[in-house]
């Protein structure tokens, strides 16, 4: 009998096949989560909002590195934004690992530079002064204006596979 089929029974007369099914591709669920680049609260009480946002260029205790964890979630590491800087201008790139994707939603890429810290309280990102749409990992945004600090949201979603 060919491989789809499974041997199930034997008897002195003959033997009994049931078909066997390929199994199929995994079934995933995409699951929305609202991500940021890890930095300094927007809300300095912690109430409201979770969002965050990026000191530039990104020095921890004196050494400076090319970017930051993207928190998903608030605790989901989803990947990375590097940063680097040609000719006056700031490019971020987004790295997101595996199981993440962008959401499939117009600018799901949205950034805010400031020059100086924003004031306390929830950020609108609708608000923010640079937006994009993002389809694939890694996604560049070039042409930004040196600044202090960015802020950084994506809509991304997870797969949760069976």
């Amino acid at each position: 009998p060919p491989d789809t089929y499974t041997h199930v029974l034997s008897s002195a007369a003959s033997d009994v096949y049931k078909r066997q099914e390929p199994p199929g591709p995994p079934v995933c669920e995409w699951i929305d989560e609202t991500a940021w680049g890890a930095g300094y609260p927007y809300n300095v009480d912690e109430q409201g909002n979770w969002g965050t946002y990026t000191p530039y260029p990104v020095i921890i205790d004196g050494v400076e590195y090319d970017g930051v964890i993207i928190w998903a979630g608030q605790n989901m590491d989803a990947g990375a934004l590097l940063f680097s800087e040609t000719d006056g201008q700031v490019s971020i790139t987004i790295l997101l690992d595996d199981v993440w994707r962008f959401a499939p939603v117009e600018e799901n890429v949205k950034i805010q530079p400031y020059d100086e810290p924003p004031p306390d309280g929830n950020p609108v990102p609708g608000d923010f002064e640079y937006k994009y749409t993002a389809t694939n990992s890694p996604f560049v945004v070039e042409g930004l204006p040196v600044a202090a600090y960015y802020g950084v949201h994506l809509d991304l979603e997870w797969s949760s596979c069976e």
